[in-house]
């Protein structure tokens, strides 16, 4: 195979993954629209799992060369380190924009890097932008931890980024949010609140008796009651076993109902999965607030360390989820807003667990920093043994619990 006829495919393959995730590139969608059969594609990558693979390698390179030439050229400009948060937006914006294509694809690598044939892509891939985010530090004089949590929190807002860059609100708090947590955590500058963006994120965030119920009212008829069932089934197994557990048979045995009504109130899976997520969204939501005590969300913040057991297993398909409806929403032009929902409610969790007479210096932009870490806590450290682990977990909870959300977690 030529390097020309090579580079078609993977690019072709890589938009589909950028379309459909990872089970919409098949071999067969991949040759019919790069005018290569299937046999030659699984010859020449070794099926399906090589091709995805390469597609992941490529992209990675342009992201780590993306991120290198971002931090060169705030060398270059001698700006000094205080506009270093503001050159590393623009990977967000870039998620937003001319990247947002990668940035699918690079969310879904966040998602499945679980899986072995693409867990050393991963690995890779998050050790090359420490080593560049650490440099950056090292040259500016600053503590390497920040930007470790600040690389983290970077590589979750993307996720996030490609659903939402269109909302001009969105820009606004979650620069404003990136710009505040680089401030706290490396001290550098001061927090200086505009107070109009300011009440602009207290009207931004969704705190958890925002959510309107979304039930069946009592006495409706079966028809309703009948969506409802599914809906809510839907909305358990996404929460479970993600999206890739979401079918109309699944769906109809959890709700008890035959297969057929799930395709008559649903005209496609996706359609099932999007009512889904928003339930499995509106759920969070009117669960938080009767659980969200200060000592249970502390436990909460106490277990975003070393590795995944850790953590509990709800906060990490909470974080899956969140992306997982992204990423959904960004593919769907039918319920963009979905992913704002999303978005909206990134923090609702650490806010909570902040004492009432914090609040004037614990913002809700610092506890959605703070949450986006987490996340990324979540799904990154599972790929890394404890043994030649590249993050220490405990220093940045440790940092990141004391500058963004004011509690001192005294982790050893």
């Amino acid at each position: 195979m030529s390097l020309d006829s090579r580079r078609a495919i993977i690019d072709q393959a890589t938009l589909l993954i950028a379309e459909a995730g990872v089970r919409g590139a098949s071999l067969r969608k991949v040759g019919s629209r790069s005018g290569v059969n299937f046999a030659r594609l699984a010859a020449d990558f070794g099926g399906k799992d090589g091709l995805i693979a390469a597609c992941f390698a490529d992209v990675v390179e342009r992201d780590v060369a993306r991120l290198r030439a971002i931090v060169d050229e705030h060398d270059w400009m001698t700006t000094g380190p205080e506009l270093a948060a503001l050159f590393l937006w623009a990977l967000c914006q870039d998620a937003g924009g001319p990247r947002q294509n990668d940035y699918l694809v690079l969310t879904e690598l966040l998602l499945a890097s679980g899986r072995p044939e693409l867990s050393e892509i991963f690995r890779q891939w998050i050790l090359r932008r420490q080593d560049i985010l650490r440099a950056m530090a090292a040259r500016a004089g600053l503590d390497p931890i920040a930007f470790d949590i600040l690389g983290l929190i970077v590589l979750m807002e993307g996720g996030f980024s490609v659903s939402n860059y269109n909302s001009p609100a969105y820009r606004l708090i979650a620069r404003a949010s990136f710009n505040e947590a680089f401030v706290r955590l490396t001290g550098l500058g001061e927090r200086a609140y505009v107070a109009a963006l300011h009440a602009l994120a207290m009207r931004y965030h969704i705190n958890a008796d925002d959510q309107p119920a979304a039930r069946a009212p009592d006495g409706a008829d079966d028809a309703a009651q009948g969506r409802n069932q599914i809906i809510e089934a839907a909305a358990a197994i996404i929460e479970e076993q993600g999206l890739d557990g979401l079918t109309n048979r699944a769906v109809a045995t959890r709700a008890g109902v035959s297969l057929a009504l799930t395709t008559y109130h649903f005209r496609s899976i996706t359609e099932l999965a999007l009512a889904g997520l928003r339930r499995s969204v509106e759920n969070f939501a009117s669960r938080l607030e009767p659980e969200a005590t200060r000592a249970q969300q502390r436990s909460t913040m106490l277990a975003a360390r070393h590795t995944f057991s850790d953590a509990s297993e709800r906060d990490v398909r909470l974080h899956r989820g969140m992306l997982q409806v992204s990423l959904t929403a960004a593919r769907s032009g039918r319920d963009v807003h979905l992913g704002h929902l999303v978005r909206r409610q990134v923090g609702m969790a650490a806010y909570a667990a902040v004492d009432a007479d914090k609040r004037d210096s614990i913002t809700r932009t610092s506890a959605a920093s703070y949450s986006l870490w987490a996340g990324a806590v979540y799904l990154v450290s599972p790929s890394f043994p404890e043994i030649g682990q590249p993050f220490d977990f405990n220093a940045q909870a440790n940092l990141a619990g004391r500058c963004l959300l004011g509690i001192d977690l005294a982790l050893d």
